[in-house]
């Protein structure tokens, strides 16, 4: 669960997590939303907690030992499947933050691959070199 929220300390509206808010005291202040705010159109490119601007195509390569995991329950609305002959799948996703969609990819561990964007796939690059330093000892 989050509650959208103006930030005063960062000037704009932010996703709180109400799990890690651990008080809360009335201020008197209030925040009314944008005029123009469309809760679904801000939260359509989100996969989590974080919530960014322009959206970007994810491409991932998934084997066949996880396929099944997002045949069976998608990760996200806009999520689309291609059948790859190998019995995996690469599955496509409009998002627009990928802190969230990278911690999911984590967890599939050797047996999903970032396709697109290049920026996601240097983040895992990134961390991929960081775990294989932290475990070569």
């Amino acid at each position: 669960w989050i509650v959208i929220a103006h930030d005063v300390a960062r000037g704009g509206l932010r996703n709180f997590v109400l799990a890690r808010i651990g008080a809360a005291e009335p201020t008197g202040a209030r925040f009314e939303p944008p005029p123009n705010f469309d809760r679904d159109r801000y939260l359509r490119g989100s996969l989590g907690r974080f919530t960014g601007g322009s959206e970007l195509e994810v491409r991932l390569a998934v084997d066949a030992e996880v396929a099944p995991y997002l045949r069976e329950r998608p990760w996200h609305a806009s999520q689309t499947i291609v059948e790859r002959a190998d019995g995996g799948i690469e599955v496509s996703f409009r998002l627009n933050h990928l802190n969230d969609i990278e911690r999911r990819i984590l967890a599939c561990g050797a047996h999903a691959e970032v396709l697109a964007p290049p920026e996601l796939r240097e983040r895992m690059r990134v961390t991929a070199a960081a775990l294989h330093d932290c475990y070569k000892k």
